[in-house]
């Protein structure tokens, strides 16, 4: 192990942090080697984000920003001063952390990478745009460009008209009777549009003034107008530089400026100059069918007379109002009625009140008149609704066609659903129906332009072949490539990191060049609303609009792109263009988001997917000389998947950046240069460096983080521990190689072979699902496993738990398609357990969260001197009451907002912090004032109030002990907490409810879902989380759990695995059932990655050497 005490001799190749006091930061001195890979674990709290963001990260970032004017720095966020004596050799640096700030929907992955900025340049350039009337291309014509095309079509013509009839001088035997039927005439003309104020005779003299007298054809609207006239054989000379070319360009150069951008081209026979009219030989013009040729200088379809503007960026761009469809403003989707929330229940009957609106008392008259209509038209009352016909459904829903309003139409026509709402929303005035219309009311697609987000003409450009377009949406060519996996013994022997060290996670690794194919998954093209022509039309046009390509995978606009070649002309100007948005989807590729599509809402997105997609800018950008501050770039990564950031990592860190990573999973501290292991426990108990040094040292130290590396202990047996509950045991009998069968003893219990019923989704088709059936075991740990993009989060949120909401009532959005929703009256409540924020305001803090703070104000509400005083427990509350500090309002602190600086947050000069009054903190209990609690953590209150009396507090603030949450402080603005600490918060929150006795009375579970809780957390914090889940299971509740943690997998007692791949290559369920079943299944990667993990942290025994160093030479750790 090295010593991370800074070595001042060697300071221009370290940054040397000296005396670091941040938070619970106990005056360290740290060196960090510049251009390697650094990885910071530790338990939660121990100090690793006070090291790293709010130390190293701080400091570079601000140096960096002075070195900005005021004027600049206005706008860059501003970084406290951090409490450190000093750090040198800091480089400039980058924070890429897991959180995501955006909320707004028109944030997509498209304008967080900046893809669609370069996309909408790429379609302004070289897209086609096609009419959407009859679907040919629309382009603008020159003079030089028309002169071509006639060129061709006259030669065209004069063969085709020689292949009716061959030339002849004389009439009869059936021969024509012009003089050369081979050679018809060409009239080149330009329309004029006759005013209403102008009659036609008026508008023929202004022309004869210009010169023109001949037409071609007049109406009472427009006038054909000759500008001249030629042989078809007489273009052939205009095919070089010569009089015939001159002429014909120079005579469509003026139809084009007196046509106003129009120019028409008529072939006749005959000597006639319009049809009817005689010609010079006597023979009447007989116009050859099919030959007028319509030309314009702007883009206009001369076949359906529809004018296009000028493709500009903004056009293809739904967050710019040029682009944006009109109705929903470039979101895609309007606020409506939901109908699912209007019918919630489909077994119901339309008497036994199907539509749910009409049940209340208020609306009782409406029922009466459904049912009295519904007699009158047939439509039967005692069907359920699912058996009635669409045409019933939409009878009720839609009313009766010919209804025009309540004054005309009422009581002969039935009004319907629909147009009950229409007159609610004529209310919406009253409190109390925006209320209701509140209840009713969900995000529907918008039905201008079905959610593409852009006005009608934006959806006509295309970009690239038809080639090129069918390959992209029949997925042909797909490949992922097949990353590092855990590796067998075998393996190691033949790879080192850079250290020369060997990992037991670098073996059995495909090259970057090998890759499986995925099967091909057929799409549609998108069609606009707004177009007419038949669906064979569009599947024959060639490319892709934008919105075809924002619905692709990032891996099939990847190789869409690299196929992609633009015409000659194009070439130079887009060639930088094109190159940058290759590398971008490349780099996409490469952190593991091929499955993500260029329209998903940013606000969707976890926190792991967001800082890879920010990893990919960091590398986009080529930065040298960089720090880059990174918090676990492995949340939401499959096992599978995790050489892919590994890889990035590396070829920032080789580019001559320096890395320091937050990390807890084995994969990527094993592919570090050091690993700095902070502890040894968490809040007060933490601060230290506990262990600094090469992985394989870590290994063999005596440290928390290096018991569970090396297997000394395991977080998957946390469940079985005390006999909470049954779990797998991933020892065997003897050991075998990962890709061999593996025999798991299971540990019996009669609570797990109980039935307890379960939960059954069918059907589903959502996104990816491919119509796949899930079946839950109620009361059991069932975790949902897959790589990235496989259709986990789709499946439990998107469809699971919206339909389950809809089965209880509760607004939601419309969930994900889906056959059938089966024993949803097993449990009585579903709830969502994800990371984001519980709050805004900094008043809420854990022990208000679980409902402690009560308790503890009425215990000092009951002291001697509060019952002198006549204080009550509102005395005690700084969120209102006479006890809170007046002049800070209970916070403690006072706001100053700084314009060019940090805001300011001075500690409130009345109350010193403290929240109350000077004559409430005299009110003690055991010496100890309500503002001294507030300061305590969690730990401390627990142990201050454990007597006999005061139980009730420590009955409820135990559970943030048993999510690992015990060094909080009690007073801790929520909003500080990070986004693991959040969910369980959360958690602890259901724990205490758990705990009380009236809980599942009525014996139904409730089922938790849980997003991948484990995130943020260190091996022993697992630990902690699984015992929790344990309380939570004996109480009778079931819980469902997105993860990719191996400890988590192993310890469930149900798992579907979906997959196989990502994006169109998943949303199928690869395996199910025990973790048994999943290792001994051969085309499951979350198996092989079980298989493989079992044998890299228990099989694996520290190397010799490293062990027998260990054995001599512990007194160089830290004290």
């Amino acid at each position: 192990m090295q010593d991370p005490t800074p070595d001042r001799t060697h300071s221009d190749d370290a940054i040397l942090i000296h005396g670091a006091r941040q938070n619970n930061l106990k005056n360290l001195d740290v060196r960090i080697p510049l251009n390697e890979l650094v990885v910071v674990t530790g338990v939660s709290g121990s100090g690793k984000s006070s090291l790293v963001f709010d130390t190293l990260y701080a400091e570079g970032q601000r140096r960096y920003v002075e070195t900005f004017s005021p004027y600049a720095r206005q706008f860059l966020d501003r970084q406290d001063r951090p409490l450190v004596e000093r750090i040198d050799g800091i480089p400039p640096a980058i924070a890429i952390d897991q959180t995501n700030p955006v909320r707004t929907s028109r944030s997509t992955v498209g304008t967080m990478t900046e893809l669609n900025d370069h996309v909408k340049l790429l379609y302004a350039r070289a897209a086609h745009l096609f009419c959407r009337g009859c679907a040919q291309p629309v382009k603008k014509d020159s003079p030089e460009s028309i002169c071509d095309e006639l060129i061709a079509r006259a030669a065209r013509l004069r063969r085709a008209e020689a292949s009716i009839s061959p030339a002849t001088t004389g009439a009869g035997n059936g021969a024509r009777p012009d003089a050369e039927p081979a050679d018809p005439r060409l009239l080149i003309t330009f329309p004029v549009s006759i005013p209403k104020t102008f009659k036609a005779e008026e508008v023929e003299q202004l022309l004869a003034a210009q010169g023109y007298t001949r037409f071609h054809s007049k109406t009472k609207t427009r006038l054909e107008v000759i500008q001249d006239r030629f042989r078809a054989s007489t273009l052939e000379g205009a095919r070089t530089e010569g009089t015939e070319r001159t002429r014909t360009v120079e005579a469509l150069e003026a139809a084009l400026r007196v046509g106003q951008g129009r120019v028409n081209v008529h072939a006749v026979r005959g000597g006639a100059e319009s049809p009817g009219d005689a010609g010079s030989a006597g023979n009447a013009a007989q116009p050859v069918a099919g030959a007028v040729w319509r030309f314009s200088s702007d883009f206009h379809c001369p076949d359906c007379d529809i004018h296009y503007g000028d493709p500009t960026p903004s056009l293809f761009s739904f967050n710019s109002p040029v682009g944006a469809c009109e109705v929903c403003r470039g979101f895609g989707r309007v606020i409506g009625i939901d109908f699912g929330l209007i019918v919630p229940d489909a077994s119901r009957t339309l008497r036994e009140g199907a539509v749910r609106p009409w049940q209340t008392p208020s609306f009782k008259e409406c029922q009466d008149d459904l049912v009295k209509c519904a007699t009158k038209a047939g439509i039967p009352l005692d069907t359920p609704w699912r058996q009635l016909t669409d045409a019933q459904r939409h009878w009720v829903l839609e009313g009766e066609p010919g209804w025009v309003s309540w004054k005309k139409s009422w009581p002969g026509t039935w009004y319907g659903v629909r147009i009950f709402f229409a007159w609610l929303e004529s209310k919406s005035y009253k409190m109390h129906i925006r209320v209701l219309l509140s209840k009713y009311r969900a995000y529907t697609p918008c039905t201008a332009c079905d959610g593409a987000r852009l006005k009608p003409d934006a959806l006509l450009w295309r970009l690239g072949t038809k080639e090129d377009a069918d390959r992209a949406l029949d997925g042909a060519g797909d490949k992922m490539g097949s990353d590092t996996h855990f590796s067998p013994a075998s393996s190691l022997a033949d790879t080192e990191n850079r250290n020369g060290s060997l990992s037991p996670f670098s073996g059995r690794a495909k090259t970057a060049t090998e890759n499986v194919t995925l099967t091909p998954i057929s799409r549609t093209r998108f069609r606009p609303r707004h177009v007419t022509f038949p669906d064979a039309q569009l599947a024959a046009l060639p490319g892709l609009t934008v919105h075809d390509l924002m619905l692709l995978p990032i891996e099939r606009v990847r190789a869409l792109m690299d196929s992609l070649h633009l015409p000659a002309p194009l070439d130079e100007a887009t060639g930088l263009l094109l190159t940058e948005i290759r590398a971008r989807l490349k780099y996409l590729c490469d952190v593991g988001l091929p499955y993500l599509t260029l329209d998903r809402q940013s606000r969707t997105l976890s926190g792991g997917e967001v800082q890879r997609i920010n990893l990919t800018t960091a590398l986009g950008t080529s930065l040298v000389n960089t720090l880059f501050v990174l918090d676990e770039p492995s949340i939401g990564l499959h096992p599978r998947d995790m050489g892919r950031v590994i890889g990035v990592m590396h070829r920032l860190r080789d580019a001559g950046n320096s890395l320091v990573v937050v990390e807890h999973d084995p994969q990527i501290m094993f592919e570090a240069d050091r690993i700095l292991d902070m502890g040894p426990g968490p809040g007060e108990r933490g601060g230290e460096v506990v262990f600094y040094g090469t992985p394989d040292e870590l290994r063999a130290a005596p440290s928390l983080t290096g018991d569970y590396l090396s297997g000394r202990k395991k977080a998957s047996h946390a469940l079985s521990e005390n006999g909470v509950r049954a779990t797998f045991s991933l020892a065997s009998s003897q050991r075998t190689r990962p890709d061999e069968n593996v025999a798991l003893t299971p540990l019996s219990s009669p609570q797990r072979l109980r039935n307890t019923g379960k939960l059954e989704l069918l059907g589903a088709t959502h996104n990816n699902l491919k119509g796949i059936d899930l079946s839950i075991p109620l009361e059991r740990l069932v975790c949902i496993t897959g790589v990235s993009g496989s259709g986990k989060s789709t499946l439990m949120q998107d469809v699971l738990y919206a339909a389950l909401c809809r089965a209880k009532g509760k607004p939601t959005e419309n969930p994900g398609a889906h056959r059938a929703l089966r024993g949803a009256e097993l449990i009585s409540e579903v709830v969502m357990v994800d990371q984001t924020p519980i709050g805004r305001t900094t008043r809420s803090n854990p022990a208000s969260y679980v409902g402690a703070w009560d308790a503890i104000r009425n215990l000092f509400a009951r002291t001697l001197k509060a019952k002198e005083r006549e204080y009550t427990s509102g005395t005690f509350s700084f969120n209102s009451g006479n006890g809170r500090c007046p002049t800070c309002g209970g916070n403690g602190f006072e706001h100053i907002e700084m314009q060019f600086l940090s805001d300011v947050y001075l500690r409130c000069p009345d109350c010193d912090g403290k929240r109350f009054r000077a004559e409430v903190l005299e009110v003690k209990l055991r010496g100890i004032s309500i503002a001294d609690v507030l300061e305590m953590t969690v730990s401390e209150a627990i142990h201050f109030f454990s007597l006999p009396g005061e139980a009730e507090v420590a009955r409820v603030l135990k559970p943030l002990a048993d999510v690992g949450l015990e060094y909080l402080k009690v007073g801790q603005p929520v909003p500080t907490l990070s986004g693991g600490e959040a969910q369980r918060l959360k958690l602890a929150g259901h724990l205490a409810e758990a705990a009380h006795p009236t809980v599942n009375t009525a014996g139904k579970t409730k089922l938790f879902l849980f997003d991948e809780p484990t995130t943020g957390l260190h091996f022993d914090d697992v630990a902690k989380l699984l015992r929790a889940f344990g309380q939570l299971l004996d109480a009778g509740h079931s819980l469902v759990v997105i993860e990719h943690n191996l400890d988590v997998i192993a310890a469930s007692e149900w798992i579907v695995d979906l997959g196989p791949e990502g994006g169109d290559g998943g949303g199928e369920i690869v395996a199910e059932g025990t973790p048994a079943d999943i290792m001994k299944s051969q085309i499951s990667h979350t198996g092989a990655a079980l298989r493989d993990y079992r044998f890299a942290m228990e099989g694996l025994p520290p190397h010799a050497a490293v062990a027998a160093a260990a054995a001599v030479a512990p007194a160089g750790y830290p004290p």
